[in-house]
């Protein structure tokens, strides 16, 4: 059995409201070429090895193929794999995957469908202050009201 995380770009998740665009991938956005070069780069630093590569897809293992891990770049996501369910590959996939997920990307958990990321967070954060924006807002139009139905003095009611 293997665990799977994908890295996509962060507009996949607004494009979508399901994950039925996992059928056809031809459909993603692909990433820009800044995007996978950049990619390349964190994959190196990480000690993540290129494997094999042909056209649209590089498969990477880490440090020599140690804790199972498998890792796919082609033009739409990043994938990465842990077979077995190797504790430490685990912990490896779900830390790197989350450290890539930064401004411009989100990871996608395979197992359980939930998306997360950085900009994920700070997207949850800006539509809770909005909300929250939105009811100050009407609890102020509310008192505002009230105030006008009640212009008079409390004490000329009388």
């Amino acid at each position: 059995m293997s665990y799977d995380l994908k890295l996509f770009r962060k507009e996949i998740r607004k494009q979508y409201d399901d994950l039925s665009f996992l059928e056809n991938e031809d459909s993603i956005s692909p990433f820009t070429n800044e995007q996978i070069e950049r990619l390349k780069k964190r994959l190196a630093l990480y000690q993540y090895q290129i494997e094999n590569e042909s056209e649209g897809l590089i498969t990477y293992n880490f440090k020599g193929g140690q804790l199972g891990i498998t890792v796919y770049l082609s033009k739409t996501s990043l994938t990465f794999k842990c077979a077995g369910g190797n504790e430490e590959g685990l912990f490896e996939i779900m830390q790197t995957s989350d450290e890539f997920s930064d401004s411009e990307f989100l990871t996608l958990n395979l197992q359980d469908g939930t998306w997360s990321g950085m900009c994920l967070e700070t997207e949850l954060e800006a539509e809770i202050s909005e909300e929250d924006s939105k009811v100050k807002s009407i609890v102020i139009e509310n008192i505002n009201l009230d105030n006008k139905t009640n212009s008079k003095p409390w004490w000329k009611f009388w």
